[in-house]
């Protein structure tokens, strides 16, 4: 009696996990898609097609449409993360040009780095010519790294980027000189919905960490973090040189 009470148990909790797999998958769609034409009507206002605007004006246009973007970038964190504890993420992969991704990932956050009067140093070894990977995610792992370090480094300070051949894997890090984080934090800060708030400073909904340890895994890769406080943090990504194998390219379901 007690196996198959415990057999109940177990196909109620995968039948719960697989509804809050589809709740949150098909709540995400439907509301990216209302706030796809919010960042397209301000993008139109802020290019004057509905006629001049005042100079304020044009800020609350910019934060609306900065917001509906950062907002759109948690909807597509939570479907992300759904479909790989769903199991159903499938990785495109190709060779990646490791000096191409890192300039690529620079460029995006370009404006966001002059904005907070930071400076970038993008390093790559010789030997770290090239991998085997899926570029859109590994865009997306790099994008979040440095995203997080241009957050919480403070005015005037240097972010440090780049990438080295270790053994059979290629290892990227981004490196911050901010504040760091606390020891205590440390052992939760790739769990989801784990955020460091910094007073006047960045603070998420604790996905971004998330989403980099989900998708290097499922590279078949390793992620780690170094964190003194008042010292900086670096996260370190490491992506087998030749792809991921077989049983590695599809997520397996979550726990």
């Amino acid at each position: 009696v007690q196996a198959g009470e415990h057999r109940d148990r177990a196909d109620a909790l995968e039948a719960a996990d697989r509804l809050k797999n589809m709740f949150l998958s098909n709540v995400s769609y439907e509301v990216r898609t209302p706030l796809t034409s919010v960042v397209g009507f301000s993008e139109g206002l802020q290019m004057g097609l509905a006629g001049p605007m005042t100079p304020k004006q044009q800020e609350y246009v910019s934060d609306i449409r900065r917001s509906s973007e950062e907002l759109k970038t948690i909807i597509d964190a939570i479907i992300d993360l759904t479909a790989v504890d769903a199991g159903a993420m499938e990785l495109r992969l190709s060779r990646i040009d490791t000096g191409e991704m890192l300039q690529a990932v620079a460029e995006k956050l370009a404006s966001a780095i002059e904005r907070r009067d930071l400076s970038l140093n993008v390093e790559v070894a010789d030997d770290a010519g090239n991998f085997v990977a899926d570029a859109k995610r590994v865009e997306q792992i790099l994008s979040n790294l440095l995203s997080n370090a241009i957050g919480f480094s403070t005015a005037g300070g240097t972010i440090r980027m780049g990438a080295r051949l270790n053994g059979k894997y290629v290892q990227f890090w981004v490196s911050d000189s901010g504040r760091g984080i606390d020891p205590d934090f440390q052992k939760r800060v790739f769990e989801r919905f784990q955020s460091r708030p910094v007073p006047g400073g960045h603070r998420g909904p604790g996905l971004g960490l998330a989403i980099v340890k989900s998708f290097v895994e499922l590279h078949g890769g390793q992620v780690s973090i170094l964190s003194k406080v008042n010292q900086g943090t670096t996260v370190l990504c490491a992506f087998p040189v030749n792809g991921p194998s077989k049983s590695e390219t599809i997520g397996a379901p979550g726990n």
